[in-house]
C-alpha cells in the first residue's frame, strides 16, 4: 500500500509473532566478513568519529556482530539489538554489550549513545516510525543516526518490476524512498548531514532473471566488488555511476547520516 499523503510504502498485513518467528527460526546470520565489508565499516567508523564524545555506539539488529567487532576494535564501547538467544549469546562471548528483543524494551536511559546504526534493518520492521523515535531518543542531543536500507524508486526495481525480490513479505515490510526517509527524520527533530543512493545488485538482478548468481564460487556481487578494488579504471567508473545513481536517487540503496538537533 501507499500513503496518500505522505507516500511511505508499506505491507498492508501485519505478520503474527509466530509468523515471524516461523521465517527468522533460520534466517542466515554470515559470521565471515569480507575483507571489502571490512573496509567499509572502517570507512563508515572513522565518518563517525567527529561525532565522539562518551565513546558508545549501538547497532540495532546487529546480526552476528560483525560491524560492532570493527567498532569495539577502534575503541567504540559497543552495544547491539538482536532477538535469537544464540546469537546474542555469541555476541556477548566476543565483548559486545546486548540486548535480546526489540529495540523498544531496551533497558538505556535517554541521550545515551553518540551513534546510532540500523544498517538493513528498518524494512524488516512493520511500524518504523515507532522504532526510529526510540533510537532518536537513544542519542545525545549532536550524536547521529546512520542507516542503510534499499530504495523504493531504485534502478533495479524499474528494471525488474514485480520481480523485484525486496517485496518479500513477511521479510520485508516497510518501504523507504529518499524522500520518505527525509521527512520521517526531519519530523524526529533531526538533520540532514549526508543523504546518499549507491549501488546495483548484480545478485538481485541475476536472482530475477533467473540467472546464476555465483562466478566461480563467489557472489556474483562480492565478484564485481573485488574486480573494482584491483582494477582503478573500475574504480573510476563504480566512482561516476554512483554519482549519477544518487544525482538521480536511483541507487539500489538509501544511505543517511543525520544529526540530532540540540
Amino acid at each position: 500500500m501507499r500513503c496518500t499523503k505522505c507516500g511511505f510504502h508499506y505491507a498492508v498485513i501485519e505478520p503474527s509473532n509466530e509468523e515471524l518467528a516461523k521465517y527468522y527460526g533460520n534466517y542466515p546470520m554470515p559470521e565471515k566478513l569480507s575483507p571489502i565489508t571490512a573496509q567499509r565499516y572502517d570507512e563508515w567508523l572513522r565518518s563517525f568519529q567527529p561525532y565522539r564524545m562518551n565513546g558508545r555506539l549501538l547497532d540495532m539488529g546487529c546480526g552476528a556482530g560483525m560491524f560492532l567487532q570493527r567498532a569495539l576494535a577502534a575503541g567504540w564501547e559497543s552495544y547491539g539489538t538482536e532477538y535469537p538467544a544464540d546469537v546474542v549469546d555469541r555476541c556477548r562471548s566476543k565483548g559486545l554489550k546486548m540486548h535480546q528483543g526489540p529495540v523498544s524494551t531496551h533497558p538505556w536511559p535517554k541521550e545515551y549513545f553518540d551513534v546510532v546504526v540500523s544498517i538493513e534493518v528498518i524494512e524488516h520492521v512493520p511500524f518504523p516510525l515507532a522504532d526510529l523515535r526510540v533510537l532518536v531518543d537513544l542519542l545525545r542531543p549532536g550524536g547521529v543516526l546512520y542507516i542503510t536500507t534499499p530504495n523504493f524508486n531504485s534502478i533495479s526495481k524499474w528494471l525488474l518490476g514485480k520481480t523485484w525480490d525486496v517485496v518479500c513479505y513477511p521479510e520485508h515490510l516497510s518501504f523507504f524512498t529518499p524522500r520518505t526517509m527525509h521527512r520521517t527524520l526531519t519530523s524526529l527533530g533531526m538533520e540532514k548531514i549526508q543523504l546518499r543512493t549507491t549501488g546495483i545488485s548484480f545478485h538481485r538482478i541475476n536472482i530475477a532473471k533467473g540467472k546464476p548468481t555465483q562466478v566461480n564460487g563467489v557472489d556474483s556481487d562480492e565478484d564485481m566488488r573485488r574486480k573494482i578494488e584491483t582494477k582503478w579504471y573500475l574504480k573510476g567508473a563504480k566512482a561516476i555511476i554512483n554519482g549519477l545513481l544518487n544525482f538521480s536517487k536511483r541507487g539500489d540503496t538509501i544511505k543517511v547520516l543525520y544529526r540530532k538537533k540540540g
